[in-house]
């Protein structure tokens, strides 16, 4: 199997063959597919993608085999694949809730109903597929074509991924967070003080059904701290779940972060699950050095989680294109001061 490094050096010498203006069908992934999925990815993200995988042939095959990758793509009559979206297993330690989206259309192709056709039909197989409870996706913020999909189809913004993935030219790009519930069903959710108001807020636009505890800084022990954290160096992303935090919370989420900074991160994530008092009292610890509000992740845990992030650089706002107005008050939400006064 080729290396990142293999694989994206043999696209950079060979030529484009993608021809504009031609039909297209939209139509289920096909093992013979993958050498294409690959090439669109490089042709639309150069090297700059974070996740591997996608830049492998045999790795995408052996992700659908395995079934952790559902995709559509868009083919050309020479077969070449100018589009391509999925349901895939991703960071959420609930293995019901499915990531929706790498949607991508290949260059010549943009501007046309690609993405559209791509999106329902993902959405026709999402509903369909048994062991899947609820959707969420990460639409890029340097163009709104993805958040206007995702909102056609049913999507509810609920957070924003300040600065997520570096960019194929200058600076980098945020990703604002979608939802879709399929099943779901009534829960307890903590919130801390400073932010019960915004998640309340978030909870409403998301149509959840959920009654809120509000949580004040007095201390939220468990029995043991329970951590999962993922570094993704080529990203310069640390993303972390917090099950659970003991009396050496503060201590384990400082130490993940200092390693991870070691690695080359300057971006950091907790996902903090709401079921659990002790984890969402994490918040105000994590607030107290410099996090953010992100924004609600529903069912990241089965239960929800609150998103909450750190840069180490100043966010390029101006390179934040959002399509509707509740996105825009949620990056108000994740721009307001971390250390400021309570909202209650």
């Amino acid at each position: 199997m080729k290396t990142r490094a293999e694989a994206i050096a043999f696209f950079r010498q060979q030529p484009d063959g993608v021809r504009p203006g031609l039909g297209y069908e939209v139509e289920a992934f096909r093992p013979g597919d993958a050498e294409g999925v690959s090439e669109l990815f490089y042709r639309v993200y150069g090297d700059a993608y974070p996740i591997d995988m996608y830049y492998i042939p045999d790795a995408v095959r052996s992700a659908v085999e395995l079934g952790a990758l559902h995709p559509v793509v868009a083919r050309l009559p020479d077969g070449r694949i100018v589009g391509f979206a999925a349901l895939y297993r991703s960071s959420p330690p609930f293995a019901g809730l499915l990531e929706f989206g790498l949607g991508m259309v290949h260059p010549e192709y943009r501007g046309s109903l690609i993405l559209f056709h791509l999106t329902n039909e993902l959405t026709d197989r999402m509903t369909a597929l048994p062991d899947v409870e609820a959707v969420f996706g990460e639409a890029v913020c340097d163009t709104i074509i993805t958040q206007h999909s995702s909102a056609l189809f049913g999507f509810r913004e609920v957070a924003l991924e300040l600065e997520l993935m570096p960019g194929g030219g200058a600076g980098r790009i945020s990703c604002l967070v979608l939802f879709r519930n399929i099943r779901d069903r009534k829960r307890l959710l903590h919130a801390p003080g400073f932010c019960a108001g915004e998640l309340r807020t978030l909870v409403a636009w998301a149509e959840l059904d959920r009654e809120v505890a509000v949580l004040g800084q007095e201390p939220q022990q468990a029995a043991a701290t329970r951590l999962e954290v993922q570094t993704f160096a080529h990203a310069g992303v640390m993303r972390g779940n917090v099950h659970s935090l003991s009396g050496d919370g503060a201590a384990a989420l400082r130490k993940a972060e200092a390693a991870a900074a070691a690695e080359g991160c300057r971006i950091f994530q907790w996902f903090l699950n709401l079921a659990e008092p002790s984890a969402a009292a994490g918040a105000w610890l994590l607030r107290q050095d410099g996090y953010r509000l992100g924004g609600l992740l529903p069912r990241w845990f089965d239960d929800d989680a609150l998103l909450m992030q750190k840069l180490l650089d100043a966010p390029v706002v101006e390179n934040i294109n959002l399509y509707s107005d509740r996105a825009r008050e949620i990056l108000a939400m994740t721009l307001a001061d971390p250390l400021g006064e309570p909202a209650g």
